[in-house]
């Protein structure tokens, strides 16, 4: 009779884990747009220029703290929170130098590719806002 009782509970705590797990971490999916788009080009000297704003989709799990967008090749990233009074804030980095900042109160965004100041890609910085599908 005991062992029968200590299987049923593991048999509910694996079931509890599993469905609490995978149904409260749904992302959802986002159009996002920029507003506006600026950098530096560092094949002209760091010459500042303007950029054309993209509209990207992008997978976001505000709870969890999940961002990724392959339209702005960001499959992989790690969002973390900040704290206190801006524990709103959202921030996302990948491992070669872009980021992507949301804050989850009204889904503004800020984002930057870093990546230029090592070679030839352009140093960016763009904002805007998100909206879900």
């Amino acid at each position: 009779m005991c062992n029968k009782l200590k299987k049923s509970i593991l048999y509910f705590l694996v079931l509890f884990m599993f469905f609490c797990n995978y149904s409260f971490a749904k992302e959802k999916m986002y159009y996002c747009l920029e507003t506006e788009k600026t950098g530096f080009d560092p094949k002209e000297k760091f010459k500042k220029q303007n950029y054309k704003p993209l509209r990207f989709k992008a997978k976001i799990d505000i709870p969890n703290n999940y961002y990724s967008s392959k339209d702005r090749t960001e499959p992989i990233t790690k969002c973390i929170r900040m704290v206190g009074s801006f524990a709103h804030i959202m921030q996302c980095h990948t491992p070669y130098g872009s980021t992507f900042v949301l804050n989850t109160k009204n889904l503004k965004f800020a984002a930057t590719d870093l990546i230029g100041i090592n070679g030839n890609d352009d140093l960016v910085l763009s904002h805007g806002v998100c909206e879900e599908f």
